[in-house]
């Protein structure tokens, strides 16, 4: 870490919207509605990014083939979820609170691009002050309340371990420079592939019966992330 002030606060606040709100929020949502809809939902942060550009980070251009690109993510998930036959819950605050939560980390991002990346500090270390950030302004919620709340075994163990590391270690630690090589929206755009891999994932794992309309859902969100990051623009042709 840096002696830097600048990046402490900083840290505080991206760790709040990227951190420590939506895995509060998510960790509520998903007593009342399923993994599914909430990894699916998190298909919702780039659009949540290019709004998050279009009013409060002005810096960053947003381009025609990214709204385009996104307004296709958003069919296909749409399509993937089912959306005609309602979503099956018992709390629309969960909803809520769900959706919220990939709202916030579409803000996270461009706000890490504007004021963390110029400061010039390791990816590493900004990953790292943006989990600390949040560890701290959680803790005093957490060691206010019961410790534990299940059994300690290898399954919950397992579970724990694999979110920390992969989930929230290793995914910033890939976000960053992502983040800082392509800009906030590219960079959130890959969050509609987050839907397919939910839904591959409840069936390979879960015994979750595969609907029709879930493959075609995955391909148009593919394709929207596809166009999206400029993969299916034109090759100019090149001079003899």
């Amino acid at each position: 870490m840096r002696r830097d002030g600048k990046l402490f606060l900083f840290s505080f606040i991206v760790g709040a919207f990227n951190t420590a709100l939506p895995f509060a929020l998510f960790a509520y949502g998903e007593h009342h509605v399923s993994s599914s809809f909430a990894g699916m939902a998190n298909a919702i942060t780039p659009i949540a990014t290019v709004i998050a550009l279009l009013t409060v980070f002005r810096h960053e251009r947003v381009t025609r083939n990214q709204i385009i690109g996104l307004g296709v993510g958003v069919l296909g998930v749409l399509t993937l979820i089912g959306v005609w036959q309602g979503i099956e819950t018992d709390s629309w605050f969960a909803v809520m609170a769900v959706v919220i939560a990939a709202t916030c980390y579409g803000f996270g991002g461009p706000f890490i691009r504007r004021f963390i990346t110029p400061l010039g500090h390791p990816l590493e270390v900004a990953a790292f002050g943006q989990i600390a950030g949040a560890t701290i302004l959680l803790a005093p919620l957490y060691f206010t309340q019961p410790l534990l709340t299940g059994p300690i075994n290898p399954q919950s163990l397992g579970a724990l371990l694999a979110l920390g590391i992969m989930g929230t270690g290793i995914a910033y630690i890939l976000y960053y420079p992502l983040l800082k090589q392509v800009g906030s929206a590219v960079s959130s755009s890959v969050t509609l592939i987050t839907p397919l891999v939910a839904v591959t994932l409840g069936v390979l794992f879960l015994g979750e019966e595969l609907q029709w309309y879930e493959p075609v859902g995955g391909l148009i969100i593919l394709l929207g992330a596809a166009i999206a990051q400029g993969l299916l623009r034109p090759k100019k042709d090149l001079a003899l």
